[in-house]
């Protein structure tokens, strides 16, 4: 199993927009895949939201940090890094670091692809008027 985790770790890492199907290869039919703002179900769905991410941000780079295995899954560490479109974009270089849950069938598919990161550090807390809610809240509730 962890080479077709070595494979797959460098289909995320070398893709860039024009080779989605690399990293589609690796997804059974009915895999599903959820980040904190999708949670969908086919290769036809995975398929838009991995076009719509090279849409929406230019400069995408995906960098694997760490890889474990577990009895019943995989976990891999990573570092997200874009440049948003928009009035985002203003604001730079966005990096997001979370960690994905992935499950495999019998032929080594990919059955799902589970996101875990927090948009609210460094996506939501970009957001006019949000941004400034979102850091009051930190500095109530939070230990510096």
């Amino acid at each position: 199993m962890s080479d077709v985790i070595d494979r797959y770790c460098a289909a995320m890492e070398a893709a860039d927009g024009s080779n989605v199907e690399d990293v589609l290869a690796f997804f059974a039919e009915d895999a599903r895949f959820r980040d904190p703002f999708s949670d969908v179900r086919g290769k036809a769905m995975i398929r838009r939201i991995l076009e719509k991410t090279y849409e929406d941000l230019d400069d995408v780079r995906i960098e694997i940090t760490d890889k474990a295995a577990g009895t019943d899954a995989h976990y891999l560490r990573w570092t997200f890094t874009c440049l948003p479109k928009g009035f985002l974009r203003r604001q730079g270089e966005l990096v997001i670091e979370g960690m994905t849950e992935l499950h495999f069938d019998d032929q080594e598919r990919v059955t799902a692809h589970l996101d875990y990161w927090d948009p609210a550090p460094g996506l939501y807390a970009r957001v006019p008027i949000l941004g400034g809610v979102l850091g009051a809240l930190r500095r109530q509730i939070g230990v510096r």
